[in-house]
């Protein structure tokens, strides 16, 4: 008995012993890295301003609530169109008809239609003219503006080049303090940036350049930023 339980010993005392061996050869075996992150920034003036228009109406009849609410979106898409908006950039986001009661007994109810249209307009700068025109057509809910730009793909990828750019750079920056170089890259890591463009109020234009009462709104500028993550093999000099 005495030797069943030595031999035991023996075996679990191998066992830790290679598996302490084995993490220390893998250790061994792994390459030296230098892992940073590159960032990289790109301003752009927005070529686009999205906005919403809500057009709500209500009655004592649903037809004509509903018909009231469809001459109103009607008279708003002509007026779009004739300022040049295109079709494709007038899209309905959200169509409801409901009924509501103004008592308890929910008697005399009043039916209300809600439409709401995203529009996306090329021409920036007519933004506030065509808001007081849709106002003047009877359009009175009017959300936005959202600024963006149309190149924001083609910004997102030279943005992505830039930053494996700083990516070498710092790694460079960090073996040369130690006395070293850098070698191939060992693994690269795209990072997903949230909010892929945000606006920058440092550059204030108006939105009417003949206007001597200064801008009534600030369109700024876009920033597109993106990182990369890198880790290149670090070598002697």
């Amino acid at each position: 008995m005495k030797n069943i339980l030595s031999f035991l010993i023996f075996v679990a005392s191998l066992g830790f012993f290679s598996q302490g061996f084995s993490q220390d050869l893998n250790m061994s075996q792994l390459p030296a890295l230098v892992t940073v992150t590159g960032t990289a920034k790109l301003y752009a003036e927005p070529d686009e301003v999205h906005f919403t228009i809500t057009i709500n109406t209500e009655g004592a009849d649903l037809l004509g609530a509903k018909q009231e609410n469809s001459d109103l979106t009607g008279k708003a898409i002509t007026y779009l169109r004739s300022q040049g908006v295109e079709d494709r950039h007038i899209q309905t986001q959200y169509l409801n008809v409901s009924v509501q009661y103004r008592n308890r007994e929910r008697t005399n109810p009043r039916y209300v239609a809600i439409q709401s249209i995203r529009v996306c307009l090329v021409d920036v700068p007519k933004f506030e003219e065509i808001n007081i025109g849709l106002l003047k057509q009877g359009v009175t809910g009017l959300s936005g503006p959202n600024f963006k730009t149309s190149k924001q793909e083609e910004l997102l990828d030279k943005a992505r080049l830039k930053a494996v750019v700083d990516a070498r750079e710092k790694a460079k920056a960090l073996a040369n303090e130690l006395g070293q170089k850098i070698g191939p890259a060992y693994s690269i890591t795209d990072v997903q940036n949230s909010g892929g463009g945000n606006l920058v109020y440092g550059r204030a234009m108006s939105m009417d350049a003949e206007s001597s009462t200064g801008p009534s709104i600030a369109i700024g500028e876009l920033t597109v930023s993106h990182s990369v993550t890198v880790a290149f093999h670090l070598l002697e000099k």
